[in-house]
């Protein structure tokens, strides 16, 4: 097609729009994404930072702390935190199939800007919650998504959750071979009894009849079973 007088101005100025729309495209939020099997869950990166997740077995709580940047005055008006409100959620891969569901919520809570701990030099933002075990639950090392967006509550576990942060990590949740009755984290009166009588016989045996499967010896000479308060390697008798 013969361009007229003006076509190669035309062209120059669509070749600029374009730029600018390919430069408007560069410039987007940049986004961190984690994926477990099927489900990922992407957010796009912002003032907020998941730097830890710790699990506290003697308060049954999960402590996750972020960190928050983009303000040199976190107290001023005009600041990003003014009348934000930032919203928490963790998934646990309870059954480890490598994936999350909605049905694996295990935390879900908000806090208020007002709730932002700021310090000299340092400007984080704790939330400690409980976590609650489903039932039979005996420990182990699952997989666990956690996820804080800025003033949205309606996400799940795969998507996009807008501005936040988003961390897949593994959280111990391992009892102590001694917890068995029932596996809550504690040492009861029971089971500290149970463990005085394996110290007193200096050694034990494993047993299907037993609820913890352990037993004193059962034959009087030979290499026994050697305790570890990391795993069990004893299957559990009656709980099976």
């Amino acid at each position: 097609m013969k361009k007229g007088p003006g076509g190669n101005f035309v062209w120059l100025i669509a070749a600029v729009l374009a730029g600018i729309a390919g430069f408007a495209g560069d410039c987007a939020a940049e986004k961190t994404c984690h994926t477990a099997g099927t489900c990922t869950l992407c957010a796009e990166d912002s003032f907020e930072s998941i730097s830890s997740v710790v699990w506290k077995p003697e308060e049954k709580k999960i402590t996750v702390t972020a960190e928050l940047t983009g303000c040199d005055d976190f107290t001023a008006e005009d600041c990003w935190v003014k009348g934000s409100t930032e919203y928490l959620k963790m998934w646990v891969d309870w059954d480890g199939d490598g994936t999350f569901y909605n049905s694996e919520l295990a935390v879900s809570a908000s806090r208020p800007a007002s709730a932002y701990d700021i310090r000299e030099g340092e400007t984080l933002l704790t939330f400690d919650e409980p976590l609650t075990f489903p039932d039979g639950y005996e420990g182990g090392r699952p997989r666990v998504r956690v996820a804080m967006a800025r003033d949205n509550d309606s996400f799940g576990p795969c998507g996009g959750i807008g501005a936040g942060s988003v961390l897949d990590t593994d959280l111990s949740f391992r009892v102590h071979s001694a917890d068995y009755n029932p596996p809550d984290f504690k040492i009861g009166l029971s089971e500290l009894l149970r463990v005085i009588q394996f110290y007193s016989a200096r050694s034990y045996s494993c047993s299907s009849a037993s609820k913890d499967g352990y037993a004193p010896p059962q034959r009087p000479a030979g290499r026994q079973h050697m305790h570890t308060p990391q795993f069990r390697l004893c299957p559990s008798g009656l709980e099976n």
